[in-house]
């Protein structure tokens, strides 16, 4: 097993303060980084593996740098700073580009490297915002989790450490060890997603998560009056079975609703044991269509006028009818 970082289990395919955006960008749909790793193991709470493909295979691009992205970024040299001054550890920054050797398409950009004085680790830094302090009350969220102990199979580090800023004031650390089991089996998951899906160009199985993002994909109608296989029946017969008992229960939901209104009456905010209720008053502008023609000539509202195109989905049987 290599435990330090002079073994060299990988290869520095770039130096990132060389890259542009586009480079950088390039070179992360090349392979699978410690960001993508639980997507692509299927764990992700906010990822989904069809979504992850969709990136690796160039059918969608984040635009740009979120803004806790960013912000991220600004606070990574203090908090780097901040955990060598509370550990006394040497930091070091590590802002290469990282390849596996053994396992090319696992890669990583790790934040620092840390001389304990008894071998090297990887630092990790995250930030997290007063609503995601929550996911941190049980120790690492999973997703960090999987991330580190990638990125301890692509450097071959022994151990890593993660250093926190939340809610913007409070600071913590927390020591992860080298999970060999995990490694072997975050390897397998990620190799069957890389090779299967996406050096075979297909994509993998979708969940209800993917349901709007399959327009990306498809996004234009190529082809009419196709008839699918008979064992593809299960498929229309889950979604009507699902519909139903949505439709049931959104009307179980509704009658609930009406029933709490009328005995809510005028009160804004309502509290019945460990439950509160509120039923206030908002107001928003908007723009009147109407209004708008008596100012503007067809022209121009022909001109204010845009056309955009999406696909509707609705499903149908003989005996019940459409069914969106």
């Amino acid at each position: 097993m290599k435990t330090t970082m002079n073994n060299k289990p990988y290869t520095v395919i770039a130096d990132c303060r060389k890259l542009s955006y586009d480079e950088w960008l390039k070179l992360r749909k090349s392979g699978i980084g410690g960001s993508d790793c639980a997507a692509a193991c299927g764990l992700s709470r906010w990822k989904t593996r069809f979504e992850l493909w969709l990136e690796k295979s160039s059918r969608f691009t984040q635009s740009s740098v979120g803004e806790a992205a960013y912000w991220g970024r600004i606070m990574e040299p203090i908090l780097r700073d901040e955990f060598s001054k509370r550990t006394g550890f040497e930091v070091k920054e590590m802002p290469a580009f990282f390849r596996s050797t053994a396992n090319p398409f696992m890669q990583a950009n790790i934040d620092g490297c840390v001389n304990t004085g008894n071998g090297y680790a990887i630092l990790e830094i995250k930030t997290a915002g007063s609503y995601a302090v929550g996911d941190w009350e049980d120790g690492l969220p999973v997703e960090y989790y999987l991330q580190i102990q990638h990125y301890l199979g692509v450097i071959g580090a022994s151990k890593a450490y993660v250093a926190v800023l939340l809610g913007g004031n409070k600071f913590s650390y927390q020591e992860i060890a080298r999970d060999e089991d995990m490694i072997k089996n975050i390897i397998a998951m990620e190799q069957d997603f890389w090779n299967n899906y996406v050096v075979k160009n297909v994509p993998p199985p979708v969940v209800a998560e993917d349901k709007d993002l399959l327009s990306t994909l498809y996004p234009a109608v190529k082809q009419e009056g196709v008839a699918l296989p008979e064992n593809q029946i299960i498929l229309f017969s889950r979604y009507m079975e699902a519909k139903q008992a949505f439709d049931e229960a959104q009307k179980a939901k509704d009658a609930a609703e009406a029933e709490l209104k009328a005995v809510i009456k005028d009160a804004g905010k309502v509290t019945c044991g460990a439950f509160t209720a509120s039923w206030t008053e908002t107001k928003r502008k908007s723009l009147s269509t109407e209004r708008v023609k008596t100012f503007l000539t067809p022209e121009q509202l022909e001109d204010c006028t845009v056309t955009t195109t999406s696909r509707r989905f609705s499903v149908k049987s003989a005996k019940q009818g459409k069914s969106k």
